[in-house]
């Protein structure tokens, strides 16, 4: 069975060609989309037959993908195509296509392409097996001309009809005498009827042919037999003839013979010599073409439209009974005269003709126009009818009376003009639907409220865009308006056309007609900005009660964890280094360090959690974090980073803390494995942009997104994300307080941005944060450091703090490192004790200033006196709260170096030799 592939971008059209071919018997082995697809398919299958279409989308039509195909393959290649370019068809015919077929065709034009398509083929196999015989006979002879060179003369005769032979030989070589007895037969006889050389040799011309054929063959040959002894002979001339044969079997086959007359050297006539070949399939195809035909004739006569076929110079060829109708007149009568003369009374073509726009366009021309000789409105088309070459051959002409159609169409437009201009141009949208809940009409603001259009949702049903889990009370709020008339407003969710939720609230009355109810017609609004301000406000006011809550917590417990983690750096150093003791000192200091992480975190969240902000690429530390989340071998990382992303404005320390906690709920919500896939990108976000409405200030950002492919969110859980202390996590240390997004996204509105969640079980969650883009700008530099100036061996340094045993901790650890301490516990002893120094000329060589002191002057106050007492004073800003402004902006306040609170004795060290030099 032969096998075909079909190569078309229209999958309706494969699906109705592979039900067509497979009903006729072939074996349809693959579809292809494009071009490229065809080319490896066809190496792939090695199908008999392509059935390609010449236009298709891509880079590679259906003439290209042809030609790679016919280079390497012995493929037969059939066009399909409804475009008649003549480009394309110029281009087709370099391909040497086996077929071309004109869109739309029918199964008949179809089988015939196929069989003479696959008929071709086999022939020219055959051929070629020919021309392999006959090259071995062409060897056997010139072997003969060697032992016989007496015959040389008779050899050079016999070549010549050889020749003849090797040039026309398609299946079957035969030679009869001049009583037309087989004297040679091919051995392609045994293929093609059945029957042995010597079998054929003992058969009559009777036997071998049907009577008709046999009949019309004598008759040929007498007549060249008589023109022969009339001395009318030509050496070149052959005959054609078509010839029905019998098989062995008892059928038969139709062959296309060319003969030649065998004659001796003094020309005389001594037999014939012939080559046949099997033309059954394409007789068979013509009879089929013939019938196609004949149908054709009844559908076009069917039609009940003034329908005609005309010359590429609008004269009438052919035309159908409906035009005889409508002009009155028989068709004798109209052919030959021009379609304008027929419908128009014009002389030339009217202006617009579909037909001109036809030939000059190449394709189907559809224009609506008047009639004069029929006096009505009629729609005209003008298809197209290619000849072989794919040139405009002929003409479909086809008139359709709209004239009862466009009456109605104009009298509705009018009735609908004045309740068009009024639904359609207000912000709400107003909808009807019939007893089922489908919409029969919808309003245009539709589309700036869900992106569907009118025609999008016409003749759906509304529930099908209803979030599903409002579906079940919408649906009997609908039942009780249908049978009871309840008519009051109501809110439920609609997803939108990108998958959004919008929040919608309605108000809808039930639609009557003769007391029976059947439909309800309403108007809804768009409330989702609305509702997305009152979420924002509802989270807004629960990180001012948490902030509120920590500020204050945070400062007293950096003061307790500071003199915590001293005293453990202490006793560290009066340990041996590998005991026991030294393990537990170290352990109790690595769980210091996660309380002083957790303080961070509650700083973070206070309102005074100010960021200590500095421009910068973010690029670095999105690259960087991912590095330091624990996960297993099965996590991935994918990064998409924009190459030219802007700068933005950010706490490095913050936004670490924010990534991390993100990246670490999208690894665990992934035990089994998975890629999370990180994005940065630049973004521009419009005073109007539909996405944050009122959220955000129009501008640049830098929009980052970490998207896991999780179990994600529940959607009950999605408005609880960022509350404090809200986790599904297992309690505990190690397992989640619930903190870490809520952090993340007190993070992100200090530094001016939002962030969201968008997640869908069993899919994954995406988290997104916008960041200000900032313009990279000069800033003010940090106050350079005086030249260190020749000091005492010992160098002596003020303390000032508000708790005693800070104080004395603060001592302990500078003794160890050899300066001489003294404490104060407020900015007024501190300026006092730091004049009377200078005074008695035993000046301090630095000092250490608290920044909040309880009930007393802070070091920021203080500073500002003890620059008037000493300018060149070399003063280190001490703080519980570490994003505080100040120890951010250390040097515009007039101090050289800044520590935060909790410190060791090695941030201490590091911070006076920074000062002090």
């Amino acid at each position: 069975m032969p096998k075909i592939m079909l190569v078309d971008d229209d999958y309706t059209l494969k699906l109705a060609l592979e039900a067509m071919l497979t009903s006729m018997g072939y074996d349809v082995v693959g579809q292809a989309d494009s071009g490229e697809q065809a080319v490896q398919m066809a190496r792939d299958l090695k199908p008999d037959l392509i059935l390609m279409d010449i236009v298709m989308p891509g880079h590679m039509d259906g003439i290209t993908a042809a030609q790679e195909i016919r280079l390497e393959l012995n493929v037969a290649i059939v066009f399909l195509t409804g475009y008649g370019d003549p480009e394309y068809v110029e281009r087709a015919k370099q391909v040497e296509p086996f077929g071309y077929v004109m869109k739309p065709f029918t199964d008949e034009e179809i089988r015939a392409s196929v069989e003479i398509a696959l008929y071709k083929k086999e022939m020219e196999r055959k051929l070629r097996d020919s021309h392999k015989e006959l090259s071995k006979l062409n060897l056997k002879l010139k072997t003969e001309m060697v032992e016989r060179k007496k015959c040389d003369q008779e050899l050079k005769e016999s070549e010549k009809e050889y020749r003849f032979l090797a040039e026309n030989m398609a299946d079957l070589v035969w030679t009869v005498d001049r009583n037309l007895r087989t004297t040679y037969v091919s051995l392609s006889i045994e293929k093609i009827l059945g029957f042995t050389p010597e079998e054929r040799k003992r058969q009559s011309l009777e036997e071998m042919i049907t009577p008709a054929s046999a009949q019309a063959v004598q008759e040929k040959l007498m007549k060249e037999i008589q023109r022969d002894q009339e001395g009318a002979v030509d050496l070149d001339r052959s005959i054609t003839m078509e010839v029905e044969y019998y098989r062995k079997d008892g059928a038969t086959v139709w062959m296309e013979n060319k003969v030649k007359m065998i004659r001796d050297s003094k020309n005389a006539f001594v037999g014939i010599i012939g080559v046949s070949r099997d033309i059954t399939e394409r007789k068979r195809a013509e009879h089929e073409l013939q019938k196609s035909r004949r149908e054709w004739e009844r559908i076009f006569q069917a039609i009940g439209h003034p329908t005609l076929i005309l010359d590429t110079h609008h004269r009438l060829i052919h035309a159908n009974a409906a035009t005889e109708k409508a002009t009155g007149k028989p068709e004798t009568d109209l052919i030959g005269k021009r379609c304008y003369e027929i419908f128009h009374n014009t002389d030339g073509p009217p202006e617009g003709c579909p037909c001109e726009k036809m030939i000059a366009s190449g394709h189907l021309e559809t224009v609506e126009m008047e009639m004069e000789a029929l006096g009505d409105s009629f729609l005209i088309s003008c298809t197209p009818m290619l000849d072989s070459k794919g040139q405009i051959e002929k003409v479909i002409h086809i008139a359709t009376d709209i004239t009862k159609q466009k009456k109605a169409q104009e009298e509705l437009r009018q009735s609908e003009q004045k309740y068009r201009d009024l639904v359609e141009n207000i912000n709400d949208v107003i909808f009807a639907l019939d007893a089922t809940g489908t919409v029969t009409y919808i309003s245009s603001a539709i589309e700036k409220a869900s992106g569907y259009s009118p025609a999008d949702l016409i003749g759906k049903n509304m529930l099908e865009f209803i979030h599903p889990d409002d579906g079940d009370v919408m649906a009997e709020r609908f039942r009780k308006l249908m049978m009871l008339g309840v008519i009051r407003p109501y809110e439920y969710r609609l997803i939108d056309k990108s998958g959004e939720i919008h929040w919608i609230r309605s108000s809808s009355r039930p639609i009557v007609q003769d007391g029976k109810t059947v439909g309800v017609q309403g108007i809804f609004t768009d409330m989702t900005q609305s509702k997305r301000l009152e979420e924002q406000l509802r989270q807004t006011q629960k990180m001012e009660a948490i902030g509120t809550l920590t500020g204050g917590i945070a400062h007293d417990y950096n003061n307790l964890l500071a003199m915590i983690m001293g005293n453990l750096s202490l006793a560290r150093e009066e340990t041996e280094p590998h005991s026991v003791m030294a393990e537990f000192l170290r352990q109790a200091e690595q769980a210091s360090y996660k309380a002083r992480d957790l303080t961070h975190q509650l700083m973070t969240l206070s309102q005074g959690g100010y960021p200590m902000k500095k421009l910068g690429s973010i690029e670095a530390l999105l690259k960087e974090v991912p590095r330091q989340v624990r996960a297993h071998e099965g996590i991935e990382y994918f990064f998409s980073i924009q190459d030219d992303l802007w700068p933005v404005e950010y706490d490095s320390r913050q936004m670490h803390y924010a990534i991390n906690n993100v990246l670490i709920n999208a690894v665990e919500a992934m035990p089994q494995g998975g890629t999370v896939t990180i994005q940065a990108e630049n973004k521009v976000i419009e005073n109007k942009d539909k996405e944050f409405p009122l959220l955000l200030d129009g501008g640049k950002y830098v929009r980052i997104s970490i998207r896991d492919e999780g179990r994600g969110i529940p959607e009950e859980h999605l408005n609880q994300v960022f509350d404090p202390y809200f986790s599904t996590k297992e309690r505990g240390v190690q397992k989640g307080m619930g903190m870490g997004l809520t952090t993340a996204y007190a993070v992100v509105q200090k530094h001016g941005g939002h962030i969201m969640v968008n997640s869908t079980t069993g899919v994954g969650t995406t988290v997104t944060i916008y960041l200000p883009a900032e313009c990279a700008e000069s800033k003010a530099p940090g106050a350079k450091r005086d030249d260190v100036e020749a000091q005492s061996t010992i160098q002596k340094i003020l303390v000032m703090d508000d708790e005693e045993s800070l104080r004395s901790l603060a001592q302990k650890m500078l003794e160890r490192l050899e300066y001489k301490v003294e404490t104060v516990k407020d900015g007024v002893e501190a300026i006092e004790t730091y004049k009377k120094h200078m005074d008695s000329g035993e000046p301090f060589d630095g000092i250490i200033l608290d920044l909040t002191i309880k009930g007393g002057m802070g070091g920021d106050q203080a500073i500002k006196e003890l620059i008037k007492i000493d300018p060149d004073v070399k003063a280190i800003v001490c703080s519980g709260y570490f994003n505080d402004p100040v120890l951010t902006n250390y040097a515009e306040h007039g101090f050289r170096g800044a520590m935060e609170k909790p410190y060791q004795k090695a941030d201490l060290e590091s911070v006076l030799k920074q000062v002090l030099g």
